[in-house]
Order: C-alpha cells, then sequence, then structure tokens
C-alpha cells in the first residue's frame, strides 16, 4: 500500500524517531546553553551587588567613627569655652597677655639679663 496523500517529514533514509530525537537533542542543548547564559548572568549580577553592599558597609563605618570623633571634638570644645569664660581664665588672660594689673597692684617688668647690654659689653 502506498500513502498518497502522506508526505514524510524526516529526510530520506531516517524514520520520523531519528529526526524528533535529533531535534529533541537540539533543543535540550540550546536550553542548557541559555541557562547557563542566565546563570552566568545572575552570578554576576549578585557579585556586583556583594562587592557593593560591602563597599558601602565600610563606608558607613568610616563615617561613624568620623562622627564619633567629631563627638568627642565638640565635647572638648565646648569645654574649652566654659573654661575661657570663667573669671578665673579672663584675669589670668588680662594678666599675662595684656599686662594688666588689679587695681592697687604694682607692676613690675624685669629685664632679661642680655636685653640691657650693648655690644661692646659697658651697658651703654
Amino acid at each position: 500500500m502506498e500513502n498518497k496523500g502522506i508526505k514524510s517529514t524526516g529526510k530520506p533514509g531516517r524514520n520520523n524517531s531519528q529526526t524528533k530525537a535529533g531535534y529533541s537533542t537540539k533543543v535540550k542543548g540550546r536550553q542548557k546553553t541559555i541557562f547557563a547564559i542566565f546563570g552566568i548572568l545572575l552570578c554576576v549580577i549578585l557579585a556586583q551587588g556583594i562587592i557593593t553592599c560591602v563597599g558601602l558597609k565600610n563606608q558607613e563605618r568610616k563615617i561613624a567613627n568620623e562622627y564619633n570623633q567629631l563627638i568627642e571634638k565638640k565635647a572638648d570644645l565646648e569645654e574649652t569655652l566654659q573654661y575661657i569664660n570663667t573669671p578665673e581664665y579672663i584675669e589670668q588672660s588680662a594678666r599675662e597677655m595684656l599686662k594688666m594689673v588689679m587695681p592697687g597692684e604694682v607692676l613690675y617688668v624685669l629685664r632679661d639679663e642680655g636685653e640691657g647690654k650693648s655690644e661692646n659689653g659697658n651697658g651703654q
């Protein structure tokens, strides 16, 4: 019997089961390749995200340390400001830097030993 209306989709010399097996092998190979490419892309994206996250954590740690140092410096400066505003510091600064005296006090200024002598050594 001849099948006049049915045409074979396979190549001459091969039956349909061989053609389907070869086709499914090619499809499975392509699928594996596509999955591998997507897997590699996913790994690259995840690695980049992890690297970015680690970098941000390090930056956060540095900024936190700098913040703590600035808080300590601010506390020291506030303490210094409180001391500078005390009457004792103001009086001490006036006496030392401005050579001021309280009413009723006498200011004595002593010369250094070499200040009053001329170069020839006779004090004139």
